[in-house]
């Protein structure tokens, strides 16, 4: 049997796009491709054992996205996506940020603290 968890696509403690909000969408996806490769970052030999993907998920606001890590019940895979919850990041690493202000419209970069 398969289960999963659903993570947020940015560290815990850093702003999110917002659902219903302008850019929302493009935003989300930009801040999905940055966070997965935090993630292969952070955990590169959990990242290769287990399905991690970008969701979509719908909302009466609007369509937002998380990242999914499928695993395997009662076993190793079910520990190593324990590992990432457990490790999730709460602030953007630097190779993070510079991907984000290359891509991330000007408008909505310049509500981040970090990037000013």
């Amino acid at each position: 049997m398969f289960d999963y968890i659903d993570f947020e696509c940015t560290p815990h403690e850093e702003n999110c796009a917002q659902v219903g909000t302008e850019w929302h969408y493009e935003v989300s996806q930009i801040e999905a491709k940055a966070m997965l490769a935090q993630l292969n970052r952070m955990f590169p030999d959990q990242m290769n054992e287990l399905r991690v993907s970008v969701k979509q998920n719908t909302h009466d606001f609007g369509t937002y996205l998380t990242i999914r890590c499928r695993y395997q019940c009662d076993s190793e895979d079910e520990d190593l996506a324990y590992e990432i919850e457990n490790d999730y990041p709460s602030h953007w690493d630097e190779p993070a940020k510079a991907y984000l202000k290359a891509n991330l419209p000007k408008e909505y970069l310049s509500t981040l603290e970090w990037a000013e």
